[in-house]
């Protein structure tokens, strides 16, 4: 298993501004006929006129919020502490898969990392560490609870200061 995040995964959406420019000029298109239309109708007309004005006038800035928002980038793989995805498997049982990275202190050898599980299982899951990469290091689990697990990561040399491991967890759901 592989960590989910790359470094390069980020994406921002730019919009050209020709379609911001015509937006913003249909939205003055309606609003001219929207006053001409109360100034030169009949009463009833004028309040349907006002109506569906307001309504175009809605929807326009809408749409322009929409088409010009930018999208928040996702994170670096970084500063990204862990990632979980939970699924049914075919023998209806939750399955809880995540990557997760564990940070040491500077003269630590070891460190614990706390894992919740979102609902919670109705009983205590199978569960399951590995190390992702071929590094140096012992994983053991210390506590698996229905609601989550505590994992002890064991540095064999100071050299590592990050480690990814996965985890499986796999049980009866709520």
């Amino acid at each position: 298993m592989r960590p989910l995040l790359t470094p390069d995964s980020a994406a921002v959406c730019h919009l050209p501004s020709a379609v911001v420019v015509v937006i913003r000029l249909c939205f003055w298109f309606a609003c001219y006929w929207a006053i001409i239309g109360v100034v030169w109708r009949p009463p009833l007309t004028s309040v349907v006129l006002v109506a569906l004005f307001l309504v175009l006038l809605v929807a326009i800035e809408w749409v322009s919020r929409r088409l010009t928002a930018k999208k928040t980038p996702l994170p670096k793989a970084e500063t990204v502490q862990q990632q979980m995805a939970r699924t049914t498997t075919a023998e209806g049982l939750d399955r809880l898969e995540g990557t997760f990275w564990a940070e040491f202190q500077a003269d630590a050898m070891t460190t614990t990392v706390h894992i919740p599980f979102c609902p919670a299982f109705e009983r205590v899951p199978n569960v399951q560490v590995f190390p992702v990469d071929e590094s140096d290091t012992n994983l053991r689990i210390v506590s698996a609870k229905p609601f989550g697990m505590r994992v002890d990561v064991r540095r064999n040399n100071l050299t590592i200061d990050r480690l990814c491991f996965a985890v499986v967890a796999e049980g009866v759901g709520e």
